[in-house]
């Protein structure tokens, strides 16, 4: 599966400065993972949702927090 989020990285004169923040901006941004997934074309959610899906989850601590469509029936996903 492709990625859909190839090409569109935003420019970076157009990117957050972490100084304007009063958090860690870094840390924040560091934590959003794109995630794709396949899923068998049995899936009870196949039809639906389809069998490849992509979007983003956040991850801490070698967990990741995602949209539950993402990985429904999901046998195979990429966190990058």
């Amino acid at each position: 599966m492709t990625s859909p989020s190839v090409g569109l990285e935003v420019e970076k004169v157009l990117r957050s400065v972490p100084q304007g923040f009063e958090f860690d901006l870094d840390r924040c941004l560091s934590s959003v993972v794109a995630l794709e997934a396949q899923v068998s074309d049995e899936a009870f959610t196949a039809e639906t949702l389809g069998t490849e899906r992509a979007g983003n989850a956040i991850g801490a601590e070698g967990l990741l927090l995602s949209i539950d469509y993402l990985v429904t029936c999901t046998t195979a996903y990429l966190s990058a």
